[in-house]
């Protein structure tokens, strides 16, 4: 009965054994650690801690809790805690495997992005995710410029020089501002507002996953399509117009309140004022 269990294919495979954690192979000859996973919220500091860790073996290199649990003065409980934190958040997989003579086990592979980009459980993620990508794309623009002009000193730490409105993107810096409106060029200038204001709709509704520039870009692809409709940038709009007439409002209030101000001040307005109170006065004893 075993061997013919072994000799199916589409047969459920026996309970296996853990095999330990391995290291999925790397994109680079260094260890580079993403923003986004140093910033994501889900994990707590000894899960970000135990993954580092993990990370920085070689590729394929395994080990386990018990490996882990005697390098630090964490237990093993706590060590497999961590372990299960990052398997929730998708940085360690479980991979089936069989070998040659047909007996099964399981790897725990763990890499530096979360496997399939699940949902974040948090806000807060969202948050980091975003400004780890502007910050990553800030630099990266940086280097760009750095390496394109080398004997071209020149400020670029001020404003950008264009009419765009930024008011609800206060997470972006001058230099992150750079940023977009180099990804805007592309485009005719008068889609550029719709595209600034569909990004911070969707920034203030979460609407973003994973790193901001991909989502971004994949909106300017559909503007120069022609395919593009404003629909997170609605809410931005209409919240401007309302605020830019309340500012209108408030400030002609303060200005008919300084000019009454200015004309009670007068001296001459002053008197002129007593003497019509004076004569009202008389006509209403006479």
């Amino acid at each position: 009965m075993r061997r013919a269990c072994r000799d199916m294919p589409n047969s459920q495979p026996p309970p296996d054994r853990i095999d330990g954690i391995e290291r999925a192979p790397r994109r680079r000859q260094y260890e580079n650690i993403p923003l986004p996973l140093i910033r994501d919220a889900r994990l707590s500091y000894r899960a970000l801690g135990v993954l580092t860790r993990l990370l920085s073996n070689a590729d394929r290199f395994r080990m386990n809790s018990a490996d882990l649990a005697r390098e630090r003065k964490e237990g093993r409980d706590a060590v497999r805690a961590a372990l299960s934190e990052l398997e929730d958040a998708g940085y360690i997989v479980r991979e089936r495997r069989q070998n040659t003579r047909g007996q099964w086990s399981t790897v725990m592979v763990v890499s530096e992005e979360p496997v399939g980009r699940q949902e974040p459980h948090s806000a807060d993620f969202q948050a980091s995710v975003f400004q780890s990508s502007v910050i990553q794309a800030s630099e990266n623009q940086a280097l760009k410029s750095s390496s394109t002009n080398k004997h071209y000193q020149k400020d670029t730490t001020t404003t950008p020089a264009n009419p765009l409105l930024w008011e609800f993107l206060p997470q972006l810096s001058p230099e992150q501002q750079l940023v977009v409106v180099e990804k805007l060029k592309g485009l005719d200038r008068a889609q550029h507002q719709d595209v600034l204001d569909e990004l911070a709709g969707a920034v203030r509704t979460k609407a973003i996953k994973g790193p901001w520039p991909q989502w971004l870009h994949g909106v300017i692809q559909k503007a120069a399509k022609g395919e593009f409709q404003p629909s997170l940038a609605l809410d931005i709009q209409r919240d401007r117009k309302q605020r830019n007439e309340a500012e209108q409002t408030a400030a002609k209030r303060r200005a008919d309140a300084a000019e009454r101000a200015a004309r009670n001040a007068d001296p001459a307005t002053t008197a002129r004022n007593k003497e019509k109170l004076k004569a009202i006065g008389e006509m209403l004893h006479s």
